[in-house]
């Protein structure tokens, strides 16, 4: 199974902290890569309509990254309420069925407890609008949660393995699921 795991800042560290803490979680189970991306290392071109895969550059890796995934865990600090720019310009890149069937965590960063409800209302929708699986349970982390730009909340700890874990363990449900709905193959004599 892989996973994209991708921090939407283009600034700051604490948004990749908890990405990259998540992706280490999900390492923890079996027969899971995971391709951690960080949207401050990569030059992404702005969406201007075109069909996705006349992107060229890091902007058409990352549209492929998000196509050959088969999960999900993305992050994002929340600025005015809702998802960086960087991010929403790379939902906006993606193809309408990149998502299709696949599982998303969620998690966010934020100065304080103000914007702890941006999963809901800016993230889970977005996803769904995708017709992705989102997994319950986001996890938002604010400055309090950290020292020094290190995460120290057990509880933050405790939520992203679970989160991550969650992402592993329903794509994979999903998955054995569709497999044993799909018909087999019956061979035909010519």
């Amino acid at each position: 199974m892989k996973i994209l795991a991708l921090s939407g800042s283009l600034s700051g560290s604490k948004t990749y902290t908890i990405i990259r803490e998540a992706a280490e979680y999900a390492k923890e189970k079996e027969d899971v890569e995971v391709e951690l991306v960080n949207l401050s290392e990569l030059t992404v071109q702005f969406c201007d309509g075109r069909d996705p895969s006349k992107y060229e550059g890091e902007t058409a890796w990352l549209i492929r990254q998000f196509i050959e995934a088969d999960s999900f865990i993305i992050g994002t600090p929340i600025y005015r309420g809702s998802l960086t720019g960087a991010l929403k310009n790379v939902f906006d890149l993606i193809p309408n069925d990149a998502l299709k069937g696949k599982v998303i965590g969620f998690v966010a960063t934020g100065g304080t407890y103000h914007h702890y409800l941006a999963i809901e209302h800016q993230l889970n929708p977005l996803a769904s609008y995708f017709r992705a699986h989102i997994v319950p349970g986001g996890v938002y982390a604010h400055n309090d949660h950290f020292t020094s730009g290190v995460l120290t909340d057990e509880d933050i700890h405790h939520r992203l393995r679970k989160l991550a874990h969650s992402v592993v363990t329903i794509s994979q449900s999903l998955k054995d699921h569709q497999t044993a709905l799909e018909q087999p193959v019956i061979p035909r004599q010519a």
